[in-house]
Parts: C-alpha cells; structure tokens; sequence
C-alpha cells in the first residue's frame, strides 16, 4: 500500500480504555499546569523514539513529554489537558 492513505471510521474504532486516547483527540485541547494558568493548545503529537510528546503553541512553543510525572489529567469534556510544569519552563 505504498503511497496510499488508508482510513477507518470513527465509528468502527474501539472507545479507548481508560487513560488512554486517541491522538487525534488530544489536537486542540487547551493545556494548563496546575496553577491554572494557560500554556496553549496541542498542535500536534509526536513520537520521539522513546515516548510522545505534545507540542503546545501560546506564546510561545513547548514540547512536553506525555509521561505520568508531566501529564496529571486529561479532560476530553472540558477539551482541557492539566500538566505540572511552569509557565517559565
């Protein structure tokens, strides 16, 4: 299938467990560390060889490894990420 796009429906796609999601999911969600301040939004995720990452753009642009010590919540109804990390970072 080389230089072919392949889909599946959302529809057909298994509801993920609990923790986990879909990266098409996490695009567009509003990150804010535990201050309640906000970093930004989620461009995109990336698979650096070792874990993803989420790119967030605000003012300006961070890469946050998407590890337990980094990530404390995901809120798809509230379309909203909580981290611990500094708005300084």
């Amino acid at each position: 299938l080389k230089g072919v796009s392949v889909s599946v429906e959302r529809a057909a796609l298994p509801v993920p467990e609990e923790g986990h999601y879909y990266l098409a999911d996490l695009v567009g969600l509003e990150v804010v560390n535990e201050q309640g301040e906000t970093l930004g939004v989620v461009k995109q995720v990336i698979w650096n060889g070792a874990q993803d990452v989420i790119e967030v753009v605000g003012n300006k642009t961070q890469l946050m490894p998407w590890v337990p010590e980094v990530v404390k919540r995901v809120d798809l109804s509230k379309r909203q990420i909580e981290v611990e990390w500094g708005a300084d970072w």
